[in-house]
């Protein structure tokens, strides 16, 4: 299976973004989608209004404090004086500022999977392969049953040979997952590229549909912002 750990990098730039308006539009649900899912999605709330404002008021301090630092003597006392006398208040809006998400693995492995996916990764390192980010159990909770005659045909291949024959069939998953982002918010050119969604459309054709889907659930998040957190949360948990 392709880890594809690089691929959650272009969602992880989206959220330094301006994404959308600031503030939380509507409480976002929490849990599997379903009752057979293999991920279980929770939503909190990472930043408050009062702990943005106040990150905010420490930033403009620390960069004010720092000009000071490059002006000669005889400006720094006047402007450190400025400095001071601009003070962060106190704060009492409690309302969520920044949605965080986290994903949990939550299915069994598959134990035929499990198992295929252990001879491959038995005849990798006998061919003198980096096993390191072969990775049975989580592989065997996330990809479909087909994964296992995959991983069955990797092992059954000399060392040395190119192993694309085994691959299952590329999907479309990839192209009309950033496709889908794209229209949502507006993504494409933060970095969904072409090689990226041909990637995504390989990567997607060993995942479970419930998998996939949760990704695409992501897409229904009420603001870019959240959006960009949950999709990033994803591919960490996927694509670790």
């Amino acid at each position: 299976m392709k880890t594809l750990a690089h691929l959650a990098l272009f969602v992880s730039a989206l959220a330094s973004s301006s994404l959308g308006a600031a503030g939380c539009a509507t409480e976002s649900d929490s849990g599997p989608a379903g009752a057979n899912s293999s991920l279980s999605r929770q939503s909190f709330c990472a930043k408050t209004v009062c702990e943005k404002i106040h990150d905010d008021c420490m930033s403009y301090l620390d960069e004010c404090f720092g000009q000071c630092y490059g002006m000669g003597p005889e400006f720094a006392y006047q402007c450190v004086s400025v400095c001071n006398n601009y003070q962060c208040t106190p704060c009492t809006v409690n309302e969520c500022d920044e949605h965080g998400y986290k994903f949990e693995i939550v299915a069994p492995p598959d134990p035929k999977v499990s198992d295929a996916c252990g001879r491959y990764e038995a005849k990798a390192a006998q061919c003198g392969a980096d096993t390191s980010r072969i990775i049975c159990d989580r592989f065997s909770r996330l990809e479909r049953p087909e994964a296992a005659a995959a991983y069955d045909c990797y092992a059954s291949l000399p060392c040395g040979s190119e192993g694309s024959s085994c691959e299952p069939p590329a999907t479309d998953w990839g192209t009309n997952f950033c496709l889908a982002l794209n229209a949502t918010c507006g993504f494409f050119d933060m970095g969904c590229t072409v090689e990226q969604m041909a990637e995504l459309d390989l990567a997607a054709a060993w995942l479970k549909d419930d998998v996939r889907a949760e990704a695409m659930r992501c897409l229904k998040e009420p603001l870019c912002s959240d959006v960009s957190r949950c999709t990033t949360a994803w591919f960490e948990t996927v694509f670790p």
